[in-house]
């Protein structure tokens, strides 16, 4: 189910790109008519430069909606965690994993490393 962001942000981009293209295209067909009569397609042309402006400001809209709603955000993955029923209390999944590797009996002496305490080589 989409949100309320996601439909603005589809909206906008749909809206602008668009209008961009409708302003291209209006743009170069004045052009082209305009070798046949210079004064006649001028209108066509201004109005092209507008829709081409506005899917550019779509765009722009865009980028400021993008930008600005991730840095507001605020992650928080231990709450989503907890709320979801896995529990964590505020560890991060590698603080998990390194916790319940030491209580199986595991070690690392670098990181990558598991060593585990069952192993010859621990003892010598």
């Amino acid at each position: 189910m989409a949100t309320g962001r996601m439909r603005v942000r589809a909206g906008l981009t749909a809206a602008g790109s668009v209008l961009l293209l409708l302003g291209i295209v209006t743009i170069s067909v004045g052009h082209a008519m305009r070798a046949t009569s210079p004064r006649a397609w001028q209108g066509l042309i201004d109005a092209g430069e507008i829709a081409a402006a506005c899917g550019l400001g779509c765009g722009l809209a865009l980028l400021i909606i993008i930008t600005t709603g991730r840095s507001g955000r605020v992650s928080r993955p231990a709450a989503r965690g907890a709320a979801a029923g896995e529990g964590g209390g505020g560890r991060t999944r590698c603080q998990q994993a390194r916790g319940s590797a030491g209580a199986a009996g595991h070690t690392a002496d670098t990181p990558g490393e598991t060593v585990r305490a069952s192993d010859p080589a621990v003892g010598k």
